[in-house]
């Protein structure tokens, strides 16, 4: 049997010897490693020619035999060097590309992860009503979504609201989007010079001579034109101007909005029996969990799921009406009068402020009537939907009776009676104390502010 040594002091190794011991302790194989190292420095370094003169001649054995070209490393740098891109104002981008008519103009953002449809700057108000920035006089897209230097598509819009098609020259319209000032020497122009896409003006009052090629090929050129940049921008590579919105996108999107609400119309409170709402709150619930998920139309929605869709609206299904039941629960100890409105006490208030209130909340949030600062996790199934919209009408009109009234003031002028701001921003196209986001609803009961609405206001 050999005698496993050590490779520094040459003495056998205590036994049992594991398979990957080499040396004695800790010791040796510390001795082991300085004289490695003492071997490595003693040793003359290699010239710089003779290295590159090895990596030249295995460069060309390997293209004599794969006859393949050699990467070429410095025009490998060459692309990937930042483009030098002028500042120019964002008016005087848009009125050079604007086609004859155009008023308005709207501009496009990619989709989230996993939606289909993009998104749009401004955004879709509450009403479903399509918003634009208007062209004279100059409107900014004032969006927080915005990302500074990203080149956005832009929409134009005509005076009667309808879609123009972009100039026909061979180029898609686009906004370079800039956070501060632009350049000095840029002014934009105060009135529309063309109609025709022309290159983008350059900061020179004198015509300059074009410089000869660098002899320096890591060098980045300098832009002659925006159309340059373009080129160079991946936004504008045929995969993402694929996936942008076309005209016929942005009305399949208003057609599906329109079809939305009409079908969502038979599940609000006027779909619910003459005497819904009226009495106690536990009554109202009862009636909500017997007939919320019993209309002939939901059973026809619900036979055309898979099965596995099935199973996720009864799962669904079960947890809201397990909350239901739990507030019927609590509303239990509510007093009313003899006209069946609620007795106002402490604990009357207490109830809905911290149990209707926050579920109600919860769905506002699910139906976007409100923009809370963490959007909800969870998302709705077309059928899972509805049934929600019926049970959040039927709380909705249950607090009418009782006085109480949503409050979402968008679009409205701060009041601190009445709103508390959760986010000051400034005040961009919009006028200064004006509300641009509802973070959170309001209630008035009986003309006076129970809760007031959280929103976020222009300074």
């Amino acid at each position: 049997m050999t005698t496993m040594k050590c490779l520094f002091c040459n003495e056998p190794l205590p036994e049992p010897v594991p398979p990957r011991k080499h040396y004695c302790d800790s010791t040796c194989r510390g001795n082991a490693c300085r004289e490695r190292q003492k071997k490595e420095s003693a040793q003359p370094p290699t010239p710089i020619g003779n290295n590159r003169t090895g990596r030249e001649s295995l460069t060309a054995a390997t293209l004599a035999e794969n006859h393949e070209p050699a990467q070429d490393n410095h025009r490998k740098h060459h692309r990937s060097a930042p483009i030098p891109m002028a500042r120019i104002p964002m008016e005087q981008q848009l009125l050079l590309q604007a086609p004859d008519g155009a008023t308005t103009y709207r501009l496009v953002l990619p989709p989230f992860p996993g939606e289909r449809l993009p998104r749009f700057s401004p955004p879709i108000d509450e009403k479903g009503q399509i918003r634009s920035y208007t062209l004279s006089p100059f409107e900014q897209p004032d969006d927080i979504h915005l990302i500074d230097g990203q080149m956005y598509r832009v929409l134009w819009i005509g005076a009667n609201g309808q879609l123009l098609p972009p100039k026909q020259n061979g180029s898609l319209p686009g906004l370079r989007f800039w956070l501060g000032p632009p350049e000095p020497t840029i002014g934009a122009p105060s009135v529309r010079e063309s109609t025709d896409h022309v290159k983008a003006p350059m900061p020179t009052k004198e015509p300059q001579p074009k410089l000869k090629a660098s002899p320096v090929q890591n060098e980045a050129p300098a832009i002659e034109e925006s159309r340059s940049a373009h080129k160079e921008d991946p936004f504008w590579s045929p995969e993402r101007i694929a996936a942008q919105v076309t005209l016929g996108a942005l009305t399949a999107r208003s057609k599906e909005e329109d079809a939305r609400k009409q079908a969502d119309s038979l599940y609000r409170v006027e779909a619910w029996p003459p005497d819904f709402g009226a009495g106690p709150l536990c009554n109202v619930i009862s009636q909500i969990i017997e007939h919320a998920d019993r209309t002939p139309m939901l059973d026809e929605d619900t036979a055309k799921l898979d099965e596995k869709a099935r199973t996720n609206l009864e799962r669904w299904n079960a947890k809201t009406q397990k909350e239901l039941r739990l507030l019927r629960r609590d509303a239990d100890m509510l007093s009313y009068d003899a006209e069946g409105r609620l007795l106002p006490s402490d604990k009357t208030d207490g109830f809905l402020k911290q149990r209707l209130f926050p579920l109600i909340d919860r769905w506002d949030a699910l139906f976007g009537v409100v923009s809370p600062e963490q959007p909800p996790k969870e998302s709705l199934s077309s059928v899972a939907r509805r049934i929600l919209l019926r049970v959040w009408h039927g709380l909705l009109f249950w607090l009418r009776n009782q006085g109480m009234m949503p409050d979402v003031p968008l679009h409205e002028t701060f009041s601190e009676a009445r709103h508390h701001a959760q986010h000051w921003v400034p005040k961009g196209a919009d006028p200064a104390g004006q509300i641009i986001a509802v973070v959170r609803s309001g209630y008035i009961r009986d003309g006076a502010v129970f809760r007031r609405a959280h929103v976020v206001a222009t300074k």
